[in-house]
């Protein structure tokens, strides 16, 4: 696990690149794990899966959201998954530079921890799966930092959301 974006700043500069990917992973399943496995299979490069914080899963999915705390998620992929770097997203940094940058009004929430990691990090790949929504303003951080991205199948029929909603429907 690693502990701060230095140490994968490092690891980035030791080995002439990184690959990253992002998640929630709230309640982790074969749809995260598929992804994971996917991604090592495509880079070359040591790869680390960041973890988003507590408020952007709640500012993202909702009231309810997370049902396993940033720490708990960490953890749990640390532990579960093929990958040998795990780290947490945790640091907000300039949001007003971001701000006025994309012109990102009103979407503080969506927007501090993952561009401040890119910029932080200035990753050589980024992986994402294909029902992340890829706005124009990550393109553009992308392109300015010359981050090669590429999507990954989303796996269908699987869900943290889904899971949760099953459980309800179960309890009623």
């Amino acid at each position: 696990m690693i502990k701060n974006y230095q140490e994968l700043i490092e690891l980035k500069n030791k080995n002439d690149g990184i690959a990253i990917a992002f998640g929630c992973f709230d309640i982790l399943h074969y749809g995260h794990l598929n992804f994971v496995n996917k991604v090592l299979e495509l880079t070359a490069l040591p790869f680390a899966v960041g973890v988003l914080p507590d408020e952007y899963v709640k500012a993202t999915k909702g009231d309810g959201r997370p049902v396993n705390c940033e720490n708990a998620r960490l953890n749990s992929l640390d532990k579960k998954g093929n990958q040998p770097y795990t780290f947490l997203i945790n640091e907000k940094g300039d949001y007003s530079f971001y701000q006025k940058k994309f012109d990102l009004v009103g979407q503080e929430k969506l927007w501090e921890y993952p561009i401040n990691a890119l910029y932080s990090i200035k990753p050589t790949e980024f992986y994402y799966s294909t029902d992340f929504p890829l706005t124009k303003e990550i393109l553009a951080v992308f392109e300015e930092l010359n981050i090669k991205h590429q999507a990954v199948p989303y796996t269908e029929g699987i869900s943290s959301t889904d899971i949760i909603n099953k459980l309800k429907e179960q309890n009623n």
